[in-house]
């Protein structure tokens, strides 16, 4: 099993430890994997789906969506302390944020690990539950 597949365990067990969230594949061919609440979501009537989790070949993607302005983008950098897309140079080898603040329907934080942070990234961290923690109170039933 390489890192980013090990990293992707050690997100799945973060949020499975989380009342009435569970993690479903989505397409195992493209290592695709659903975030879900067993129970229903507080802003969704259709489905019960708050996030996406992407293996890519040299990253791991995770796409958490959440009610309409629960954070900014500062609160966002904080709790994952990562830099935001739009302030790199090169943003196809070095982890960042990109979210979506301000929406319509839902905003998202869209965090992208590549291997310059995957390996030292924690997942369990006092800062990176605490914003889990805060999306999924806002998130599920």
């Amino acid at each position: 099993m390489n890192l980013i597949q090990e990293k992707q365990k050690e997100i799945i067990s973060v949020i499975e430890s989380y009342r009435n969230c569970q993690v479903v594949v989505s397409n195992e061919e493209k290592q695709i994997f659903n975030v879900v609440s067993t129970t229903g979501l507080t802003w969704k009537e259709r489905s019960n789906k708050w996030g996406k989790i992407f293996i890519g070949e040299h990253r791991l993607r995770i796409d958490l969506d959440y009610p309409v302005n629960l954070f900014t983008v500062e609160e966002l950098r904080k709790f994952t302390q990562l830099p935001l897309k739009k302030e790199l140079s090169n943003k196809n080898s070095y982890s960042h944020i990109n979210p979506t603040v301000g929406d319509i329907k839902h905003d998202v934080v869209r965090i992208i690990l590549y291997e310059d942070k995957l390996p030292q990234y924690d997942f369990t961290s006092p800062s990176f539950r605490a914003m889990l923690q805060k999306i999924i109170n806002a998130n599920v039933l």
